[in-house]
């Protein structure tokens, strides 16, 4: 069993498609482009690296609040600022809104040094209006999905291709443009997931899938923090989980799943009245306990 881990997006991935394009990345192994508004809540969180540098994918769950993965905030730290860009299939155009953001915060389990689900919840600087949110999918419709094997939709601007003739999507490899795009995945059950991964998998923080008929995943390297969301049968829009890593060396590749951070297990944190803001970029470590203001 393999037991190397490869974080699917923070700052060994900014280096590598900063030599690619200063656009920013791609997105979603084998994925395709979006429709335009498909998916308005999706954003980029990008750094200012001497311009626009794509580090991570997140999603817009209310005007002032969006969720990533927590290993995302890493990428603040050569900067000291996290933005996030709303409305843009492209990112080399100019449309839509780009927004300052002023604080995170993240599970008790992680600044405590203890595991937790790889999930971060930012402020923003200012409400981002006009748009339909997603709906945060429950336990019991997380446990339903997981148990028939269902098929979600994974969404960024991570890796898309490589430069490499084996086909092996490797950091130093991967080549990214700027477009979003999506990808069909399917969700692994608990003890199929177990028996292909190991112990690296928790069921209580994580969801496993892969493409739908096949072992492997299909994020990518600047796909992390991103949605992966399916349909409700009332129409409305789930946010099942969040990009966080990868099992493989190379993702997409080796038969290995990719791992989802479950957003079910931290729907308080997400729809706190008041949390405990943390300044950009954050030490994810104890702080004090006095509650921020609200967002």
């Amino acid at each position: 069993m393999r037991a190397v881990l490869c974080r699917l997006g923070a700052i060994g991935a900014v280096a590598a498609f900063a030599l690619i394009t200063p656009a920013g990345a791609g997105a979603v192994v084998a994925g395709t482009p979006v429709a335009a508004g498909a998916y308005p809540f999706t954003v980029a969180i990008v750094v200012p690296l001497g311009g626009q540098t794509q580090a991570c994918g997140a999603t817009l769950v209310a005007p002032r609040r969006v969720v990533t993965a927590a290993h995302c905030i890493d990428a603040a730290r050569a900067t000291g600022r996290l933005d996030v860009i709303v409305g843009r299939e492209r990112l080399s155009d100019d449309v839509g809104q780009r927004v300052r953001t002023t604080g995170v915060v993240v599970p008790k389990a992680r600044v405590q040094g203890r595991p937790s689900p790889d999930v971060a919840v930012l402020k923003l600087a200012r409400p981002v209006t006009g748009i339909a949110f997603p709906r945060l999918a429950t336990t019991s419709e997380l446990t339903a999905l997981r148990e028939s094997g269902a098929t979600t939709t994974v969404i960024g601007w991570g890796g898309f291709a490589t430069t490499r003739p084996d086909g092996r999507f490797l950091p130093e490899s991967v080549i990214g443009g700027d477009r979003l795009r999506e990808g069909a995945i399917s969700l692994v059950p608990d003890l199929e997931c177990e028996s292909l991964v190991g112990s690296t998998y928790a069921p209580a923080r994580a969801i496993c899938g892969s493409r739908p008929g096949v072992r492997g995943g299909r994020a990518c390297y600047g796909d992390s923090g991103g949605p992966l969301v399916t349909r409700a049968p009332d129409g409305a829009t789930l946010l099942v989980g969040v990009v966080s890593r990868g099992i493989a060396a190379a993702c997409g590749q080796d038969g290995l799943p990719d791992l989802y951070s479950r957003v079910d297990v931290v729907r308080g944190l997400i729809t706190a009245a008041r949390p405990a803001w943390r300044p950009i970029p954050a030490k994810l470590e104890p702080g004090p306990t006095t509650q921020g203001a609200n967002p």
